[in-house]
């Protein structure tokens, strides 16, 4: 058996790997580095030239993008990442509508000849029936969205060949993540709304794109997402993947891999949100258990500094927290939920089977849906529903899948914090119209997809155990990186 380590040492590769692959990474490879000279540089042009510092930011981090990367299916993906959460989410194409933002176009272009049968099937039964002017495109609209979240799925699950590579765009979601907490951590702590400054020729917005909204005293935001909800679910839907390269970090400065569990940490409070709380919960569920005694004692030692340091830095905070609970009876957006399910279950009704049609349901028109789940069964029916869960359902078996099947500590611990980000979404899509929202959409289906791709490799891994032995590498497989993962 191989006697190759993993993670390799810095700038060294494992036996048989690839010198070129585990380059020492120079100033633009480090993501901090990277992280603080796109946020200083956007924080600076805002002020100046508030319509060329988004385009200068993408321009010079997809340049770098490009320059070091091997053009591969990560490649676009990285790209996918830079678009979905450098660029606020209500900037559209407004010619195509409220849908067409950059980064799900991008998905759309990956799709190629795959088709999703299920929205097709709800797109027959939107046509079915006489439609109104203002639903009359909207299946179109909402196809080419859901086919281009589908084309992101199956492109990551069959394109990523490599754990190095799929890897690198984990990691690339952490870091890119952490812009959108720290724009939401300005907003919150000073009142400017950096996300409103940023502008992209060609992008418009359909919608009020105000990212600073007000509860229980506090600025209330969002970041680059649409809604401070969707904020909150990105933010916990990320935390298991950046607590998972905070405890194997991939270079010798192990305290610079907290920096992006500390950012989002600090970040979801910040959205005064229910979910936020909720979704806090259902990561320390799928987390906490799998973890050894140690780490499971250094997190309860942690969680309650951070709670006190919350408080110190957010005097307040704590208490509007918990009054979202305790005072929820009184909430106007819990009592309009209530009575917006009954209507929702009287539509449900009228097509139980395949639904009114994809996004043929118009909040402005109709009433607002909180519940992802609820919007499905009117506009998919129960078919469309069902699917939409096991979509999760099999997400989360193939991570806890690939837990289960390799015998590499880094491996099974990345299986489950797969899981524990698309639990999150699963369980927060029932908080709002999830799918109405193209930031936490891209995430959760890219996600799908990687998680399939791990499932693949670690599935390769085993059923060719004498090429992992030796580190062969091959043109088509996983070559050296299996064989170093499982030494």
């Amino acid at each position: 058996m191989s006697t190759a380590t993993w993670p390799p040492p810095t700038g060294q590769p494992p036996s048989g790997g690839d010198p070129a692959e585990y380059a020492r990474p120079g100033l633009f490879g480090r993501p901090l580095v990277l992280l603080g000279i796109v946020a200083a540089g956007i924080a600076a042009l805002s002020l100046m030239f508030p319509a060329g510092a988004a385009v200068l930011a993408i321009l010079l981090v997809g340049g770098i993008i490009l320059a070091r990367s091997r053009h591969d299916v990560v490649t676009l993906f990285e790209l996918f990442l830079l678009l979905l959460f450098l660029i606020p989410s209500p900037l559209v194409f407004t010619s195509l509508g409220g849908a067409a933002t950059p980064a799900l176009l991008l998905g759309l272009g990956a799709l190629f000849l795959w088709i999703n049968g299920r929205i097709m099937a709800s797109c027959a039964a939107a046509f079915a029936r006489p439609l109104p002017n203002i639903e009359s495109q909207a299946p179109y609209r909402g196809t080419a969205t859901m086919l281009g979240c589908v084309g992101l799925t199956l492109l990551a699950a069959d394109g990523i060949r490599s754990r190095r590579r799929l890897e690198t765009l984990l990691q690339w979601t952490v870091w890119s993540s952490c812009f959108v907490a720290i724009v939401g951590l300005i907003q919150f702590t000073t009142g400017y709304d950096l996300a409103a400054k940023i502008a992209v020729p060609g992008l418009g917005t359909l919608v009020n794109a105000g990212f600073i909204q007000q509860r229980a005293g506090f600025n209330r935001v969002a970041g680059t997402a649409g809604h401070p909800i969707e904020f909150a679910v990105v933010m916990c839907a990320v935390l298991p993947i950046a607590l998972h390269y905070a405890f194997f970090p991939t270079t010798k400065r192990r305290w610079a891999a907290w920096i992006p569990v500390a950012l989002i940490l600090a970040a979801i409070p910040t959205s005064l949100s229910r979910t936020s709380v909720i979704g806090l919960a259902v990561v320390a569920l799928f987390l906490v258990p799998t973890w050894r005694f140690k780490r499971q004692l250094g997190a309860l030692v942690g969680a309650g500094v951070a709670v006190g340091v919350m408080q110190i830095i957010y005097p307040g905070i704590l208490n509007a927290m918990v009054g979202l609970f305790t005072q929820a009876n009184s909430d106007v957006s819990i009592t309009t939920r209530k009575s917006d399910y009954s209507n929702g279950f009287n539509l449900i009704r009228q097509s139980p089977l395949f639904g009114q049609g994809f996004k043929t349901f118009i909040p402005n028109v109709n009433f607002y849906i909180d519940n992802q789940y609820l919007m499905s069964a009117i506009e998919t029916g129960i078919i469309g529903t069902i699917s939409l869960i096991s979509l999760f359902v099999i997400g989360i078996s193939l991570a806890r899948g690939a837990r289960h099947r390799s015998r590499d500590e880094k491996t099974r611990e990345l299986g489950q914090a797969l899981a524990a980000s698309l639990a999150t979404a699963m369980v927060c899509f029932a908080t709002f119209d999830a799918l109405s929202f193209p930031m936490i959409t891209g995430l959760t289906f890219m996600l799908l997809g990687v998680t399939a791709a791990l499932w693949r490799i670690v599935r390769e891994e085993q059923t060719q155990p004498a090429r992992a032995a030796t580190g062969a590498v091959g043109s088509e497989g996983i070559g050296s990186e299996g064989a170093a993962t499982n030494a």
